[in-house]
């Protein structure tokens, strides 16, 4: 990343140390004159004030003649550095042909599936209970819907893969011990490990260390 950002940093007309005393002067000219100011860093990269103090990295590029002002993001989330990366990075996909207007639809589109319900606990427990069930006997498999619709899903259930903390998986297997069931509280847990390391989801492991064979 050093080696990029040197080269990208050759590239564009002032320094950090520049770039934040103009920032700084930017900001009390926009706010004392009620105006959007603009630093321009090169490469079509340039910072938009608002007198809000708003600052926001916008790329000024041009595709099939016509002049587009791209939106890369917002200051102090994404720095000077980042912003340039982010200019080189559309700029080859523009050099290719690619649109980066839709280019970043499409990336908005793909992190908005990370969280929709096909990413829930129960959709990862129902993909890994359909791909045990030839194996296992109808009784087994009886067992371990009824364990789940009783101490697993009414908790987490309906919670993206993200956000389950290895706190709550010991919660769940706890409140079973609790009442008694000290069995099914191993089988609990080997079940949750086996669906867990079935969506890759490695992070829990550590907590599902207690396990029993299988019938």
């Amino acid at each position: 990343m050093a080696d990029v950002n040197g080269k990208l940093k050759a590239q564009y007309k002032i320094t950090e140390s520049i770039f934040k005393r103009k920032l700084i002067d930017e900001i009390d000219n926009a706010v004392r004159s009620v105006k959007t100011r603009r630093i321009s860093d090169g490469n079509g990269l340039m910072l938009v004030i608002r007198p809000n103090a708003s600052a926001t990295w916008v790329w000024r590029y041009k595709s099939a003649s016509k002049l587009t002002d791209f939106t890369l993001g917002h200051m102090p989330t994404m720095d000077l550095d980042a912003a340039r990366e982010e200019v080189h990075r559309f700029q080859s996909l523009l050099a290719s042909g690619i649109n980066p207007a839709l280019q970043r639809r499409i990336e908005k589109l793909n992190i908005a599936s990370l969280t929709d319900s096909t990413h829930q606990v129960r959709h990862l427990y129902q993909d890994w209970f359909n791909a045990r069930k030839s194996i296992l006997s109808s009784h087994y498999q009886t067992n371990i819907e009824k364990a789940f619709a009783k101490h697993v899903l009414p908790v987490i259930g309906a919670k993206l893969l993200d956000e389950v903390t290895p706190a709550e998986i010991d919660a769940i297997l706890d409140s079973i011990s609790h009442g008694g069931a000290v069995e099914m509280r191993k089988r609990v847990a080997m079940w949750l490990r086996q669906m867990f390391e079935f969506g890759e989801i490695g992070k829990l492991a550590p907590v599902l260390n207690s396990s029993s064979s299988e019938d």
